[in-house]
């Protein structure tokens, strides 16, 4: 079962987090600093060529262990 991510400085794994404005900015940095914290992240923006970079780049870090 997911649950939502509460606004803390504490995530706890398992939890779900909705990011809008996600292309840029400080969603972009939510977005990169929440699955560290064990949370999934759905990333949203209006212009949605950000978010697929944005998602491409975690990717990458992550696979190289950066995350």
């Amino acid at each position: 079962m997911t649950r939502p991510c509460r606004a803390s400085s504490r995530t706890r794994p398992g939890c779900v987090a909705l990011v809008t404005g996600a292309g840029q900015g400080s969603g972009e940095a939510v977005v990169r600093a929440l699955p560290a914290r064990g949370a999934t992240v759905a990333a949203t923006d209006r212009k949605p060529e950000g978010v697929t970079a944005l998602a491409e780049s975690v990717e990458k870090d992550r696979a190289a262990g950066h995350l």
